[in-house]
């Protein structure tokens, strides 16, 4: 499973579509409220004419008073209800007053009049999406843009509609022609986002520095331009810890009325606060809920901090196994709340990967520590502590986190697999032939990476290489991103035909793929978490590489904490060698196959003495 970057745009209703309401032609330079005057003179004197209404309602509009031109509006579409225009406009108020229906209906009303007229098709399948009828919306785009295909507005909206249906790079097409390449300034995160789905990752850094340069990043935005540097071959030690020391100076929020930290009192169990935007279920889940059920309930008294507006079946189980559960929308009350409990330690369990970490910029406990469930530092000026080991912070690498290292001897990361299927031989037996597995998601594939697996494919001869991740264009035939892929292969000398692809599957079909799967090949310099401990839970070994940062030694780390080390490798020509030598070797395939899922659950991952570490760091931070 992989961990998915959220790109839907912020954006002002109506920002993807024309707008064009005439208004510099009602101003013609002339003051607003003078025009406004005029507007109402004319609709006294003449009530009965459309005109005025509609000309004070667009006026009202681009002021925005959106609840007095849609009451405008409408006394201009009650007296000419055949004008499309006026019910068009209509439509854009009652949008942006958020009443969608009522917009529905009346562009219906105006389709009616005019069916060809692309400004109302188009604010009709805007107002699909924003009712959540994402199928139907896109099917109007298609619709419009088969009898206009340059039509840019639809372009932009369908953009939209691709990326959250998981069709990146035709979404990534479809914006670059509907903006000529060149998105407005608020728009630009969005085209970032499509770049580092796509697997652009140089290209969505690059934006977001232009943006960050430039002011155009708010907190949020800049934690994900953060990560996609974490993503790229070059970065270096010393150019992450540069980069989350910036967001650190610039991304800073102040809460008001709140009162003074508390001095702990020793006349109590400590009281520990955990904080994440991952209790639904996703890849975090798996890693953050052994913390809850895994813990000794007699030491401290655990707070859960849930801020996030859905609930599932994983986070009302992560709520059981808190002794207090506190939800929160915003970080002002969860800002509050977590005042009001007095805790003592505060720990973030999502760093770069929610909008939470921007609370632990201020102190709302004596210590605050951070879990690396995202692989590397925070940068928040006010985080004490983060929880490390040897594998991924060896001796000399400390200077990669601004917190202060906390290492655990049985590692940082403990582990809850999702679900429990049943083994089965590998593929290779029946098939005559090793399936690798490219199990990670585009935005982690490199230059290094398909020159390490080409020549695996090259030196294993017969062999296939299944590519799955989430997204559903993976699986449509003749997609951009299968012709990607394969041009990957094919400019190495392997060719197309040995390529196996599966796209977004539930959770329970996920696991099952991996049972297909003999070898799992790992990306670097970003490896695997999440898919890597799933593939060692289903007996799929995985082949890794230790780099330098955090983020490039958590494979090895999981590798060699569940007893198969052997598999890690110090360089793309050692991991090349290590993968040709296990696909050459059958029987220790089997062996991998039948004994580690045992050895998963007798290693620290799973038998709770990561759990007892972190405790034990817990006392000796209070003590200090």
């Amino acid at each position: 499973m992989n961990r998915e970057l959220r790109i839907t745009p912020t954006l002002p209703p109506g920002s993807v579509l024309d707008g064009n309401t005439g208004v510099g032609a009602l101003l013609r330079g002339a003051p607003a409220e003078e025009v406004e005057a005029a507007l109402r003179e004319a609709i006294r004197r003449q009530p009965e004419s459309s005109a005025g209404w509609r000309s004070l309602g667009v006026l009202l509009g681009a002021l925005g008073d959106w609840k007095g031109s849609a009451a405008h509006l409408r006394q201009a579409a009650e007296r000419a209800p055949q004008d499309a225009t006026i019910l068009a406009d209509w439509a854009v108020a009652l949008l942006s007053l958020g009443r969608n229906s009522e917009a529905l209906r009346v562009l219906h009303r105006a389709l009616r009049l005019e069916p060809r007229d692309r400004q109302i098709r188009v604010r009709r399948a805007d107002v699909l999406w924003r009712l959540g009828r994402r199928r139907a919306a896109l099917q109007a785009c298609h619709a419009l843009l088969r009898d206009e295909p340059d039509y840019a507005p639809a372009l932009r909206l369908r953009a939209i509609l691709q990326a959250q249906a998981g069709n990146y790079h035709q979404a990534l097409a479809d914006w670059k022609a509907g903006t000529g390449g060149a998105p407005a300034r608020g728009e630009a995160a969005f085209l970032s986002g499509l770049h580092w789905h796509c697997g652009n990752t140089r290209e969505s850094v690059a934006i977001g520095r232009q943006l960050l340069d430039s002011g155009g990043l708010d907190a949020v935005q800049h934690s994900a331009y953060v990560s996609a540097r974490l993503h790229t071959e070059d970065e270096t030690i010393e150019g992450a810890r540069q980069a989350v020391e910036e967001w650190g100076r610039r991304q800073t929020f102040t809460f008001a009325a709140l009162r003074s930290v508390h001095r702990r009192s020793s006349r109590r169990r400590p009281r520990i606060g955990y904080m994440t935007q991952e209790f639904p279920a996703g890849p975090a889940i798996h890693f953050v809920l052994p913390l809850l059920e895994q813990r000794r309930r007699e030491r401290f008294t655990v707070y859960g901090y849930h801020v996030h507006p859905r609930r599932d079946a994983w986070s009302w189980r992560a709520a059981r196994h808190c002794d207090h559960w506190r939800e929160a929308l915003d970080l002002e009350s969860l800002a509050r709340l977590i005042r009001e409990d007095e805790l003592d330690i505060l720990v973030d369990l999502s760093g770069h990967y929610g909008s939470a970490l921007l609370l632990l910029q201020e102190r709302h406990a004596p210590v605050q520590i951070t879990f690396p469930n995202y692989p590397g530092s925070t940068g928040a000026l006010a985080v004490d502590y983060i929880l490390t080991d040897r594998w991924v912070c060896p001796p000399g690498a400390e200077q990669q986190y601004t917190e202060e290292p906390l290492w655990l001897s049985p590692g940082y990361l403990p582990y809850r697999p999702p679900l429990t299927p049943r083994l089965t031989p590998p593929p290779s037996i029946t098939n005559g032939y090793i399936t690798f597995g490219l199990l990670q998601r585009p935005s982690k594939w490199n230059a290094g990476t398909w020159d390490a697996v080409a020549q695996v494919l090259r030196q294993v001869p017969g062999s296939r290489l299944l590519v799955h991740y989430s997204a559903t264009e993976l699986d449509e035939r003749g997609s951009a991103c299968r012709r990607r892929i394969r041009e990957c292969v094919e400019s190495r000398g392997v060719s197309g035909r040995r390529l196996l692809f599966r796209g977004r599957l539930a959770l329970a079909e996920h696991m099952h793929l991996l049972s297909q799967v003999d070898i799992g090949l790992d990306t670097f310099p970003y490896a695997g978490q999440t898919t890597t401990s799933e593939c060692l839970w289903m007996g799929v070994p995985v082949i890794s590489v230790a780099g330098l940062l955090h983020v490039a030694r958590v494979g090895w780390q999981i590798l060699d904490r569940a007893g198969v080390g052997e598999l890690a490798a110090d360089s793309a020509g050692a991991y090349v060698a290590n993968a040709v030598e296990l696909a050459r070797n059958p029987a220790r395939l089997l062996n991998y196959r039948r004994n580690l899922r045992r050895m998963m659950r007798q290693s620290p991952l799973l038998n709770g003495a990561v759990v007892r570490g972190i405790e034990e760091a817990y006392r000796g931070v209070l003590k200090a």
